[in-house]
C-alpha cells in the first residue's frame, strides 16, 4: 500500500512535459499489472467506471489555459481557443490520472479492504475512524442483500406482459413501485443492521474489530518495497534532470 501511495504522488510530481518519465511510469505501472496476474475485465469495467469523471474534469482544458492559438472555433459572441499550453496540460492530467487510477485499481484488486484499512491504522489512521470504515463497508454488503431481496419479491409478484416481454406496468407504476421499494429497503436494512449490532455486543464486540492475522511485512516484502520506491523515485529525478 505504501509503494502503491507512493508511486501516486511520484506520477503527480513528474514535470508536465516529461513524457519519457511518464513511460517509464507506465511501464512500472503494467509490469505490475502482469505480475499479479489480474483479469481484464476487471480492470476495463473500473477504467470505464472512473472514465466519465476524468473527462468531466480535463475537457475544459484546451479553452482555458493562455498561450499561442493552435484553432478557435466561434459559438455566437464567443470564441473558443485551442491553445498549446491547453493541450499539455490536457494530456498530462489526462496521463497522471490514468496512471493514478491504474495504480488505485492494482491495490483495490490484490489487496484487501479491510487489510488496507488496518495498514492506514498501523500509518497513523485513528482507530476510531478505521472501526467505521470496516463497518461501512460490511453494511453495505448487507444493503445490497436487502435490495436483491426486494428485487427477487418484486419479480415473483409480477406477471409478465406478452406485449413488452417484461414484468410490471407501464412506467408510472413501475416509478411508484420502486418508489416503495426504497423506503421498504431503507426500513429493512435498518432493522437488520440493529439486529446484527446487538449479536455484535453479545459476542464481546467493544467498539474495536480484532483479528487473529498480524499486519507485519516480510523481509522479503520490505525489500521489494524499498526498491519498487528507489525505482519510482529515480522517474521523477529523470524528469527533472533531463527537461
Amino acid at each position: 500500500m505504501a509503494l502503491a501511495f507512493a508511486y501516486i504522488v511520484a506520477v503527480n510530481v513528474t514535470p508536465a512535459h516529461a513524457w519519457p518519465a511518464y513511460g517509464l511510469q507506465a511501464a512500472a505501472v503494467l509490469v505490475a499489472l502482469v505480475m499479479a496476474r489480474l483479469p481484464a475485465g476487471a480492470v476495463v469495467i473500473r477504467l470505464a467506471a472512473a472514465t466519465p469523471f476524468l473527462l468531466l474534469a480535463v475537457l475544459g482544458m484546451p479553452f482555458t489555459e493562455g498561450g499561442r492559438v493552435l484553432a478557435s472555433l466561434r459559438v455566437g459572441r464567443h470564441v473558443w481557443a485551442v491553445t498549446e499550453a491547453g493541450l499539455l496540460a490536457l494530456g498530462t492530467v489526462t496521463v497522471r490520472a490514468g496512471l493514478s487510477l491504474l495504480a488505485a485499481i492494482v491495490l483495490s484488486l490484490t489487496t484487501a479492504f479491510a487489510d488496507m484499512v488496518r495498514a492506514m491504522q498501523q500509518a497513523g489512521l485513528p482507530v476510531e475512524l478505521g472501526q467505521v470504515l470496516l463497518l461501512m463497508i460490511r453494511y453495505l454488503e448487507l444493503l445490497v442483500d436487502e435490495a436483491r431481496s426486494l428485487v427477487s419479491a418484486r419479480e415473483a409478484r409480477s406477471a409478465i406482459a406478452t406485449s413488452t416481454r417484461r414484468p410490471g406496468g407501464a412506467l408510472l407504476w413501475r416509478a411508484r413501485v420502486t418508489g416503495s421499494m426504497v423506503g421498504s429497503l431503507f426500513l429493512r436494512a435498518f432493522e437488520r443492521s440493529e439486529r446484527v449490532y446487538q449479536a455484535m455486543l453479545a459476542r464481546g464486540f467493544d467498539g474495536e474489530i480484532r483479528t487473529l492475522s498480524r499486519m507485519r511485512p516480510t523481509r522479503a516484502e520490505l525489500v521489494a518495497a524499498a526498491a519498487g520506491m528507489g525505482l519510482v523515485l529515480c522517474t521523477v529525478l529523470i524528469g527533472h534532470l533531463r527537461w
